[in-house]
């Protein structure tokens, strides 16, 4: 089995749907790639879904469970029971542009070094278009990626590619013990990241991470997501999640610089927040707001771990 197509998904049925019935139509040797739905504890029809796509399919396709919530957790059992050597994520609200999508994603293996690779993330947006205050920075905490590269290149962080359209080695995501638990999509919180730190792992060890051109998808955008409220929401999310990773793999200098820009964006963002507030445009109110909330979170997140270490080592001593 040369990939596994990995799609977690919890009470989403109607866009999983559509989904699964684009994968039918990719272009594979049916024998050759399997189709892995990780069920995260879903109340709906997810599982007449799936049911109903498995005996229409050609390729094998399997349903898990997973009862305790959380994408990382769904993730490593998804990557736990794949037979591919190559486990491919795909949200359950994103399908392929093309139906050679993941021909051209395996591609990128031929090189031994490479350990993961992904594509562009490319939106579809209620009613067809864009709102207009949705500011161009947005665009990556929706989960959209546009590179448009012409040719396979090499990606770091902060310039990852995102979860949405991403596959892994499989042997490499087991010998690094799979995703982090405590980060990654849990309930109603919109933590995220683990898919960036499980690279940075495979990153230390001289692995390649990289983007393909010709393996994007197409990525529903919802409209609760297009909501000022979720985007703040999100904001203090990633702020969280960037503290969290910083902490792990960014040297004492780097994260003390990262604190250093943060407290610049905190004065700059609050000041610009309360000037477009008043004069407008809206879009930029809420580009200031959204980098207001994800620097406080940052910030917190760090001086929350520092007085934490100092109570560990006063107990210690």
């Amino acid at each position: 089995m040369d990939c596994s197509i990995i799609i977690c998904t919890r009470d989403r049925a109607r866009v999983l749907q559509r989904t699964t019935a684009t994968l039918a139509g990719l272009d594979y040797p049916t024998d050759r790639l399997e189709i892995v739905v990780v069920d995260n504890g879903s109340t709906d029809s997810t599982r007449d879904i799936v049911r109903s796509f498995a005996e229409r399919s050609a390729r094998p396709v399997t349903c898990l469970d997973e009862p305790v919530p959380g994408l990382s957790r769904a993730r490593n059992r998804g990557v736990a029971s794949a037979r591919g050597e190559v486990v491919a994520f795909l949200d359950d609200d994103a399908f392929p542009e093309r139906s050679d999508w993941i021909g051209n994603l395996l591609q990128a293996y031929s090189d031994p070094d490479v350990s993961a690779a992904g594509g562009d993330i490319r939106p579809i947006w209620p009613g067809g278009t864009r709102p207009d205050w949705i500011h161009d920075f947005f665009l990556s905490p929706l989960g959209l990626t546009e590179l448009d590269l012409p040719s396979i290149a090499m990606r770091h962080y902060r310039y990852q590619l995102w979860g949405a359209n991403l596959s892994f080695r499989k042997a490499c995501v087991i010998r690094h013990g799979g995703f982090s638990l405590d980060l990654g999509r849990s309930g109603d919180q919109l933590l995220s990241g683990e898919e960036t730190e499980l690279c940075l792992r495979l990153e230390k060890e001289g692995k390649k991470i990289v983007y393909v051109p010709n393996a994007a998808v197409n990525h529903i955008i919802s409209e609760e997501r297009l909501r000022p409220a979720w985007l703040l929401e999100r904001a203090r999310a990633q702020g969280l999640t960037d503290a969290v990773v910083d902490g792990r793999h960014a040297s004492l200098v780097r994260r003390a610089g990262m604190c250093l820009v943060h407290s610049g964006h905190l004065a700059a963002h609050s000041a610009g927040a309360a000037l477009f507030g008043l004069l407008g445009p809206f879009r930029q109110q809420i580009f200031c707001q959204y980098k207001v909330a994800s620097s406080r979170s940052y910030l917190g997140q760090v001086l929350g771990l520092r007085r934490a270490r100092g109570e560990l080592l006063d107990g210690h001593e």
